[in-house]
């Protein structure tokens, strides 16, 4: 038999509007509208603190910038679930080059429709090319097969 002497109903942590809103699940924008308006938005190129700013005020939930990070980086993870591997790669390459200083080049063959070669650099790889010009890096990948 237990016999219960005294009782807490209290909490044995801080409670309060910060600790809940500490939680990045309860800053999350679930509203499909809303979503929609932040992915037109970043298609159009606009800055991730005007994005802040607008989900703030849309949502009134207390977002920071890592939550729009999180945002983006799920929202283009859901467009690179394309059937097609050229068109989610041009995808893949597009959202690349968009990035500052990034720089990407595909050589395909118009007759056959074949990509023969894909390059890119980051902002990094082009200003250590710059700073020291007579080094090579090469990462290439040789022998392939196509399936």
């Amino acid at each position: 038999m237990v016999r219960v002497s005294t009782h807490y109903a209290g909490h044995n942590h801080v409670v309060g509007e910060d600790v809940y809103y500490s939680y990045s699940e309860t800053r999350q924008v679930n509203s499909p509208a809303t979503r929609n308006v932040v992915k037109n938005l970043v298609q159009g190129g606009s800055k991730k603190t005007k994005l802040l700013r607008y989900l703030k005020e849309v949502s009134g939930k207390p977002i920071l910038p890592k939550d729009v990070e999180n945002l983006i980086a799920k929202m283009r993870k859901e467009t690179y679930t394309l059937q097609d591997d050229n068109v989610r790669v041009s995808q893949l390459l597009k959202d690349f080059s968009e990035g500052p200083g990034n720089a990407d080049k595909v050589f395909r063959d118009n007759q056959t429709g074949l990509t023969s070669c894909i390059t890119f650099q980051t902002a990094f790889m082009r200003r250590m090319a710059r700073t020291f010009p007579g080094a090579v890096c090469i990462d290439a990948t040789y022998g392939t097969k196509i399936n």
